[in-house]
């Protein structure tokens, strides 16, 4: 999560433009349009909290989840996982309570 602006910051065009290169790559084109538009859903004294929700949004685009599964699937192969069951490590090996990060956390499987 990002950190929001202030209460009462004004969405101005810096803003806005701020938010279209955040979600650049949503598989809707984000436009000053669809954010006026958006905000707009809202009465006037919710706009600055719908401001504050766009702040906050850590977008993800398809190329980095893409990235990040590539990166979990090669530690979790350096670990002994392989696709096929087969060619897998036994779990007598500790491979179900291995911590793989992502990103600044911890993903830790449920036994």
């Amino acid at each position: 999560m990002q950190a929001p602006l202030p209460r009462g910051t004004e969405v101005d065009l810096a803003r806005r433009q701020a938010w279209i290169n955040r979600f650049a790559g949503y598989r809707r084109e984000v436009s000053e349009g669809r954010i006026r538009t958006w905000l707009g859903q809202f009465r006037q004294p919710d706009q600055d909290l719908a401001a504050r929700t766009l702040d906050s949004v850590e977008f993800i685009s398809s190329a980095g989840i893409a990235d990040a599964f590539r990166s979990i699937h090669t530690k979790l192969e350096a670990k002994g996982w392989h696709h096929s069951p087969s060619r897998r490590l036994p779990r007598s090996l500790g491979l179900d309570r291995v911590a793989i990060p992502c990103s600044t956390r911890s993903v830790r499987p449920t036994t």
